[in-house]
C-alpha cells in the first residue's frame, strides 16, 4: 500500500479550515495551462457583455467575477 500523500496535521487542517495549501502539487507547466484555460473560459463568459463601463456597477468595474470554473 502506498503512503499518503497527506500527513495526518494536513487532514486535520483541511477538516477543520475547509481548504489546504498544498505547496508544489502542480508542476510550472501544469499551472501555465490551468491559468490558459481559466482565462479563456473567463474570456468566454466576459465576451457577450456588451456593457459599456459606464453601465456597470462600481462592483463589475472593478471586478470580473465568473464562478463554477471547474
Amino acid at each position: 500500500m502506498a503512503a499518503p500523500i497527506l500527513s495526518p496535521e494536513q487532514i486535520q487542517r483541511f477538516q477543520n479550515d475547509g481548504y489546504l495549501v498544498v505547496p508544489d502539487v502542480f508542476d510550472p507547466e501544469e499551472c501555465s495551462a490551468f491559468g490558459r484555460a481559466v482565462d479563456e473560459a473567463v474570456e468566454g463568459r466576459a465576451s457577450g457583455d456588451r456593457r459599456t463601463l459606464a453601465e456597470k456597477t462600481i462592483y463589475e468595474q472593478s471586478f470580473i467575477q465568473c464562478i463554477n470554473l471547474w
